[in-house]
């Protein structure tokens, strides 16, 4: 009786790893900055933005980066651009022949797959950069204005100036698949 308790524990512990380690961790993290903090509501030209990620997870599939603006963002010489901390150009908002209405209260966003690779080549040493360089003419009239002549939405404190970049990507769960290692389940290497 001892024998067929110890191995339905066993079981159960064994069933009860296996599906833990089919279970993946994601790396997730957003930055908000304003491309106009102090100029808002004005004619000056919007600031270029710098985002640092600090992580040590390593990537085991392919993530996304995500760009939401929100601002004078109408297209043509009014976009914005994500560089990467290697001055690659990864993606452009709004892409060419794209349009969006300026100073809205939903962000325009666009979505680019970043490949396992690239997130573990850029944080390698800790942490992974990215500069949103704004184009020629992406002005502060979004926020304080003192007309609500640039503001299309209803609400007009929704009219403000954003930039936001969202990493992701799975991390898997090392420790379950170390105990899965010493176990002699799973992949081994």
């Amino acid at each position: 009786m001892k024998g067929r308790k110890t191995l339905i524990v066993a079981s159960i512990l064994i069933i009860s790893l296996v599906l833990l380690s089919t279970v993946t961790a994601v790396y997730t993290q957003t930055i908000v900055k304003n491309q106009c903090e102090g100029k808002e509501g004005t004619s000056e030209y919007a600031s270029n933005t710098f985002f640092t990620f600090y992580t040590n997870k390593s990537a085991i599939g392919d993530g996304t980066l995500t760009l939401s603006l929100k601002g004078f963002y109408e297209g043509g010489l009014a976009y914005a651009v994500v560089n990467t901390e290697d001055d690659e150009n990864i993606l452009t908002l709004p892409g060419d022949g794209e349009s969006y209405p300026s100073c809205t209260c939903q962000p325009i966003t666009k979505t680019v797959t970043i490949t396992k690779e690239q997130m573990n080549r850029w944080k390698a040493d800790g942490k992974i950069e990215f500069t949103v360089i704004q184009g020629d003419v992406v002005y502060c009239y979004c926020g304080a204005y003192p007309e609500t002549y640039y503001c299309n939405c209803g609400d007009t404190s929704q009219c403000t100036n954003m930039n936001m970049i969202t990493i992701e990507y799975p991390t898997g769960s090392l420790p379950m698949q170390t105990i899965m290692k010493i176990l002699g389940l799973g992949q081994q290497d």
